[in-house]
């Protein structure tokens, strides 16, 4: 992992947030994986920017509603023996922030730093949320962001070592954690395809899979048939009613 962090320069790509809980008990920028850092957010850039950028990359910006202090910033352009791209780094990070510790990420869109006068280039827009929060944390320390950024070259490693069955399952985590599917349901799906085929279940797959989604599920409140007269099911076989 690189640890020395050098200042932003043209081509640097800047991932920007709607939300990134950070309490800002250390400076910024931090490491946070491999050529990825923990920044301050551009917000100069962001106010001298032609009309309409800012507002593209952080739907809402020009309603001065408040902006998200942090952003990540990739400052390399490739990763040896890998396919990983810059932006494939970045959203490696987010993913080790949400294994780490699951608050809440909303991720409004990303850009490349460009040269004198034209200074936002490339832009794309995101607009995605992490669907699930922890209640045990609500803010990411500079420890958790240490602890992330090792999360994160461990995954790097996942690519470079070939490990294809454990790249899927972290395609699909990461599908669920940063909330790039709209179907929740499918979402889950195809998480839990990827478990099966991470640790292949012996015996009754079935029963496996469905206490590990009992398991996952249990950190959800579903309201109770009862709060709704209207979904009172009569169970006469078994002389219940729910």
């Amino acid at each position: 992992m690189i640890v020395n962090i050098p200042a932003s320069k043209p081509g640097d790509l800047f991932l920007l947030f709607h939300s990134l809980p950070y309490d800002f008990s250390a400076d910024l920028p931090l490491a946070i994986g491999h050529g990825v850092c923990l920044e301050t957010t551009p917000q100069e850039l962001l106010a001298t920017a032609e009309k309409g950028l800012a507002d593209f990359l952080l739907p809402g910006y020009s309603l001065h509603m408040g902006i998200c202090n942090c952003c990540l910033r990739c400052f390399v352009k490739s990763v040896p023996s890998t396919n990983l791209t810059p932006t494939n780094l970045l959203f490696l990070s987010v993913i080790a922030l949400r294994l780490h510790a699951p608050i809440g990420i909303s991720i409004g869109g990303q850009f490349r730093l460009g040269e004198e006068g034209d200074r936002i280039l490339e832009l794309t827009l995101y607009e995605v949320s992490a669907p699930w929060s922890s209640v045990h944390s609500d803010e990411y320390t500079p420890e958790a962001i240490a602890s992330a950024a090792h999360i994160a070259d461990r995954l790097m490693r996942v690519e470079q070592l070939g490990f294809t069955k454990l790249q899927t399952a972290l395609i699909f985590f990461g599908q669920v954690t940063v909330g790039k599917s709209s179907s929740f349901q499918l979402c889950h799906m195809g998480l839990f395809a990827a478990l099966e085929a991470m640790f292949v279940p012996s015996g009754n797959k079935a029963l496996t899979l469905s206490r590990r989604v009992s398991s996952f599920l249990r950190n959800f409140q579903f309201p109770k048939p009862m709060d709704n007269p209207n979904n009172v099911i009569n169970h006469r076989e078994h002389g219940e009613t729910y």
